[in-house]
């Protein structure tokens, strides 16, 4: 991996590789990296049914591309857009983190 390619995008080939055609068009496709810090990888997703789907259903494969290409990534927190606060308060939603039991998460 080059110092200028994007990780996730990275990720996302892998993952493109991995899956069946609407799986990755479906979930994986629309995501893209927001920032990295320090080896966490924010990534922006569509919406929170999308940040748990990639987490219940994904992780296992987002782990092996991080591993196989050697990224230099230890967490990814998928971050659907936060939506505007009504008359009833906010309405936004929790970062969701890849795989609180595996490798490349860590206290949130």
């Amino acid at each position: 991996m080059t110092t200028n390619t994007n990780p996730w995008e990275e990720v996302k080939k892998t993952l493109a590789a991995r899956l069946t055609g609407d799986s990755y068009q479906n979930w994986i496709q629309p995501t893209k990296l927001d920032r990295l810090e320090d080896g966490v990888a924010w990534v922006a997703v569509p919406n929170t049914a999308t940040a748990e789907w990639i987490e219940r259903e994904y992780s296992s494969d987002v782990d092996f591309a991080i591993q196989s290409q050697r990224l230099p990534l230890r967490r990814i927190i998928y971050q659907a857009p936060v939506a505007q606060a009504g008359p009833l308060g906010a309405a936004g939603a929790a970062p969701v983190v890849n795989g609180a039991d595996n490798l490349f998460t860590g206290p949130a």
